[in-house]
């Protein structure tokens, strides 16, 4: 819960891959849809590693980026 927020109008939330260009998502934005969450891997062993350096996977983030214009939009809407 946030003061001063009432309610949340979510019209898409999705996810695209993170080497999608700004023209890429502009043609992507019809088939995006809203989903209740957005999957991010966790860190996980490297079965086929055989450096310890290099034996756990990363883990995926999840983001809003500002490079990529209108990818959040806020409105507030005022009484």
């Amino acid at each position: 819960m946030v003061r001063g927020v009432e309610y949340v109008d979510l019209r898409t939330f999705d996810s695209v891959s993170e080497g999608v260009t700004a023209a890429q998502l502009a043609s992507l934005s019809a088939t995006l849809k809203v989903n209740e969450f957005v999957a991010a891997e966790l860190a996980t062993p490297d079965p086929i590693a055989t450096d310890p350096a290099t034996s756990i996977l990363p883990a995926e983030l999840v983001m809003l980026t500002p490079d990529v214009p209108d990818t959040l939009l806020l409105t507030e809407i005022t009484a």
